[in-house]
């Protein structure tokens, strides 16, 4: 009877120092991903040299889409201030729009509802980047009038939340596959 107590305890012992293992590779495999949030800097408004976000729209309309449609829609996001521009946990409003920023010749990825990413861009004082909004209703089927939003943060203390809304008709009908 001592003896499978022995041998309970070398299987207790395994299956925690196994599970730890485990453990500490998840979390050696996230925090190393390779897509890792820069330290973003904080402004405040009476800062005299500061970033400053100016969007070329904040609202549009797509106007009639058919369900089975994807429709695009460039923004253009200038930095005016004297600062860099910092970008970071962009996000939309459904998961059938989605969000990708390009500055210079680096684009990220693609952004949908729920993103949380570590993803930063930076702007810097003078320069431009492009905002794509993606809106492909067939991944969220809801006919007729809707209105989706894309977000992101930002340094820029008089417009730390970025918004970009639309608007769309939605006509026809998802025909799902058998």
């Amino acid at each position: 009877m001592n003896n499978q107590k022995s041998i309970d305890w070398v299987v207790v012992s395994i299956v925690i120092g196994l599970l730890l293992f485990v453990g500490i590779g998840i979390a050696l495999t996230y925090n190393n991903s390779g897509n890792t949030q820069k330290n973003i800097t904080n402004y405040k408004a009476r800062d005299q040299e500061k970033p400053k976000a100016e969007l070329s729209e904040t609202n549009f309309d797509f106007g009639k889409i058919n369900v089975s449609e994807k429709k695009t829609k460039e923004i253009t996001l200038k930095n005016t201030g004297q600062k860099s521009l910092d970008l970071f946990s962009p996000t939309t409003s459904c998961d059938c729009t989605s969000v990708q920023i390009k500055i210079g010749d680096q684009s990220s990825p693609e952004f949908s509802m729920g993103a949380n990413s570590k993803w930063t861009g930076e702007i810097a004082p003078g320069e431009t980047a492009t905002i794509t909004a993606i809106y492909e209703p067939y991944k969220m089927p809801s006919p007729g009038a809707v209105s989706r939003t894309v977000m992101m943060n930002t340094n820029d203390p008089a417009l730390p939340k970025l918004e970009i809304n639309f608007r769309a008709f939605v006509e026809g009908t998802r025909k799902f596959s058998q």
